[in-house]
């Protein structure tokens, strides 16, 4: 019944399609091209041209995927800028901003990051992020810890601090930092929280109104 489609089909692979360019052509399922094509040899030639083709589609995919994500962030930027006027003038905000400049991941595009031992630190970043936006959901933490100290003393700790429950915080990691490493008497009981979010709109806007408070004119006396 599909003579026609499958003489079709073999007639283009010998021609060295690929399958989905042969799915265009002829009217199956993909799963009965497989099974029509399945022995049909290609030469070097076909198979080098193929994998061409296919690196180029993806090039070509990826560099859509990120011209939509840098016109999407790019609105993210202008928004922040259209606050940032109005939020520079609230005192508890940019607090907020000159903590996160001092003590937060830089390097993270879709993550807000931040890492300390002073528990006012956390409590003060945690007031930022969910001022700026962050979900109370969304955010984690995650706990360092010298080995040989006490790990359920310190996610007690760190979980009153944070007023998190405990879903929301990761199994705390064994982890001696080179400030510390075989220094005696340096030893944080508790150890250091990490506390992030992954909201990319929030950390865009946040990069943002960090290189506009950066790049403001501070005039003294």
């Amino acid at each position: 019944m599909k003579s026609a489609e499958k003489q079709r089909a073999l007639s283009l692979r010998a021609q060295g399609l690929s399958y989905n360019d042969i799915l265009k052509e002829v009217g199956v399922s993909k799963s009965t091209i497989s099974l029509w094509l399945r022995d049909i040899p290609l030469s070097d030639n076909q198979i080098a041209n193929l994998a061409n083709k296919f690196r180029a589609g993806r090039e070509k995919f990826s560099r859509s995927m990120h011209s939509t994500r840098d016109a999407r962030w790019a609105a993210y930027h202008r928004e922040a800028e259209n606050e940032y006027a109005v939020l520079s003038q609230d005192p508890q905000f940019m607090f907020g901003l000159a903590l996160y400049i001092g003590e937060g991941s830089k390097t993270k595009q879709n993550d807000l990051c931040l890492t300390n031992c002073d528990p006012r630190v956390i409590q003060k970043a945690i007031a930022f992020f969910l001022s700026i936006g962050v979900p109370y959901s969304s955010l984690r933490c995650g706990l360092h810890l010298h080995p040989g100290l006490c790990v359920e003393a310190a996610e007690y700790h760190w979980r009153n601090i944070a007023g998190l429950p405990a879903s929301q915080f990761h199994k705390t990691t064994p982890f001696i930092s080179r400030a510390s490493a075989g220094k005696k008497g340096n030893l944080q009981m508790f150890g250091t929280c990490q506390l992030y979010a992954s909201h990319t709109k929030t950390r865009q806007k946040l990069s943002q109104r960090m290189l506009l408070s950066l790049m403001a004119r501070s005039f003294i006396g």
